[in-house]
């Protein structure tokens, strides 16, 4: 069985080697691009490859929530100053209207696709909003009482992110971001915010 912490394992070496050289570390980069990128560029997982690809997504972020936590634990033992952070791919969500209903459609999609994953790694478990949220869809993830433990007793020094466009969403697509048609686009079509 693989242990990440084997002899010669990448992230054992790298703590190993820098821990009294690096003080700053982020053990998964955009950790919540499993979302809006696609499951494959974070967990490894393809689309379509399950019946239940949103259960197999969450399960696979669990398994980086108890990933994190233990190369957390093991950096705090090798140097307790080390500052183990979580790094978004934040992406903002506006309202596409202010109708109450674009502004919650806007709010629930962005703690579900961005703010969960570092709700968890920083505050150590499961928000109640996600716990509805897996009820409401029938996600069923297997998440072990020890896991739990380790999670919370693991959590992250710091929270960074990368900020590179926004989004709105509206009610009548609650599921789906979309670019803002009132802002300037980059080269790439994305929605720049003057005011961000």
């Amino acid at each position: 069985m693989f242990k990440w912490n084997e002899p010669g394992h990448n992230l054992k070496v790298l703590i190993d080697r820098y821990s009294k050289k690096v003080k700053y570390w982020i053990i998964f980069n955009q950790i919540n691009d499993v979302t809006e990128w696609g499951e494959y560029a974070g967990l490894g997982i393809l689309k379509g490859e399950y019946p239940d690809q949103l259960t197999a997504r969450y399960q696979g972020v669990h398994h980086q929530f108890v990933a994190n936590a233990k190369v957390v634990k093991y950096a705090h033992e090798v140097n307790s100053d080390l500052q183990m952070g979580v790094m978004l791919g934040l992406t903002p969500v506006y309202p596409a209207t202010s109708k109450p209903e674009d502004t919650m459609t806007a709010y629930n999609l962005w703690r579900r696709e961005d703010l969960f994953f570092s709700d968890v790694l920083v505050e150590g478990e499961y928000p109640g909003y996600m716990i509805r949220y897996f009820h409401d869809h029938n996600i069923k993830v297997d998440v072990k009482s020890d896991d739990l433990k380790l999670i919370k007793e693991n959590t992250v020094d710091y929270v960074s992110f990368s900020y590179y466009f926004s989004t709105i969403a509206s009610a009548d697509q609650p599921d789906k971001r979309q670019l803002n048609p009132n802002i300037e686009k980059s080269i790439w079509d994305w929605s720049i915010d003057p005011t961000g």
